[in-house]
């Protein structure tokens, strides 16, 4: 198993420039850190570009597999290496290079249910919600333009492996979804406003795309423009409203209520 020690080399240059999202972007790789992370990554083969693995850990049992299976892609690096590329407070000792693919808006598959997240800041919430996405058995996701990088350690922790299973895409204008209504699908966006009951969701026969807002100020008034159907949950206490990520959750698995019964 081949061992990296020094600051100099190149694989981990490139793992310290992926801390940062411009060069996330540029190399489309992005950095998974903790053992169940990378062990959900290799689940994809092309996923995975290279693994550290901090040189303690390597005859763990767990750890152990993981080079097993990855091969010549698993790299020994010393404590050292591992605390400049670990962004946590208690590093595993292990992070992994990943390959990520970009979407555009005709790869999107018109036969299932979509997810739209407009300018969703907290990179907790996001991964939380993909996350659930991806339980819920959404496979598509369109983030609009002011959405916090998807790829962003936070995010990628929270999401627990989902990334690896959505295809995620980015829209600079609203517009541009229009070409969903072509394709026979009801915008239905979560708001407080002039709003249905959420349990209408159940009862819609059409393909959906569910509109989650930004945590403050909510969704856009251009897409809610584009809205053909408005929803709230209502609030039995004396909360204001719910966590994005809570508000995401119940309405995915409300409107998984048509096919479950």
């Amino acid at each position: 198993m081949k061992s990296i020690e020094s600051f100099d080399n190149p694989k981990y240059k490139l793992a310290m420039s992926l801390m940062q999202s411009k060069y996330r972007k540029k190399n489309q790789m992005f950095l998974a850190e903790g053992l169940r992370n990378v062990e959900l990554a290799i689940e994809n083969p092309k996923t995975i570009y290279l693994i550290f693995i901090q040189e303690d850990r390597i005859n763990e049992p767990r750890y152990s597999n993981i080079i097993k299976n990855t091969g010549d892609k698993s790299f020994v690096v010393p404590s050292k290496l591992m605390e400049t590329i670990s962004d946590t407070v208690t590093s595993q000792g292990i992070v992994a290079i990943c390959n990520f693919e970009s979407f555009m808006i005709d790869d999107i598959d018109f036969n299932n249910d979509i997810l739209i997240l407009d300018k969703i800041q907290d990179p907790g919430n996001l991964g939380t919600i993909l996350r659930t996405a991806d339980a819920a058995g959404i496979s598509t996701v369109i983030c609009t333009k002011g959405t916090t990088d998807i790829y962003s350690s936070k995010v990628v922790r929270s999401a627990m492996g989902s990334l690896m299973h959505l295809k995620i895409l980015f829209i600079d204008d609203y517009e541009s979804l229009n070409i969903l209504k072509k394709n026979d699908y009801k915008i239905i966006s979560s708001s407080l406003e002039n709003a249905l009951d959420y349990n209408v969701l159940s009862t819609i026969q059409s393909k959906v795309a569910i509109v989650l807002g930004n945590e403050a100020n909510g969704i856009d008034d251009k897409l809610l423009n584009l809205s053909d159907i408005k929803v709230k949950i209502p609030l039995y206490g004396a909360a204001e409203s719910l966590n994005v990520g809570i508000a995401g959750g119940i309405l995915m698995y409300k409107l998984k209520e048509r096919t479950l019964f």
